[in-house]
């Protein structure tokens, strides 16, 4: 179903009916979805001007402080560059071997997101994980999933 077709289904109803249907759905979301989502957050202060439940997720997970942004990031640097993402050690679990993407990942959205002062050292450290990912891609740095 489209917005458009939701809104003229929902104009509708009365205030009452459009209320319990709002809890229904509500319950039918998956509590952790919601919570991943800032559901909740956007309930409370939602407004007509506040815009979409999308842009307030953007910013959800990213970490704000820079120094331990910038600690995180020269540690997967070194990681990386001393194949502790692929070869067996006793630095990086086995468990958490896998899951380098996803911390790349978040440290990049993370760098891209900074703003003030410290702008320009964000950007030498972009500089840094764009030359070991780009590195990483010509030898076997990192271990990639099975069937990946």
């Amino acid at each position: 179903m489209k917005v458009d077709e939701l809104r003229s289904i929902l104009s509708k109803y009365d205030q009452e009916t459009t209320r319990k249907l709002v809890v229904e759905m509500y319950k039918l979301i998956p509590k952790r979805m919601r919570e991943d989502v800032a559901l909740d957050e956007f309930i409370t202060t939602f407004s007509d001007e506040a815009g979409s439940l999308r842009k307030a997720k953007s910013k959800k997970g990213l970490i704000t402080d820079f120094d331990e942004l910038r600690g995180r990031t020269e540690l997967f640097v070194e990681y990386a560059a001393t194949s502790y993402y692929f070869a067996p050690n006793r630095i990086v679990p086995k468990s958490e071997r896998s899951k380098w993407r996803v911390m790349a990942r978040k440290l990049l959205k993370s760098l891209i997101a900074t703003k003030g002062e410290n702008t320009d050292e964000a950007a030498l450290l972009l500089v840094e994980m764009y030359r070991m990912l780009s590195y990483a891609c010509s030898c076997l740095l990192m271990r990639r999933r099975v069937g990946a």
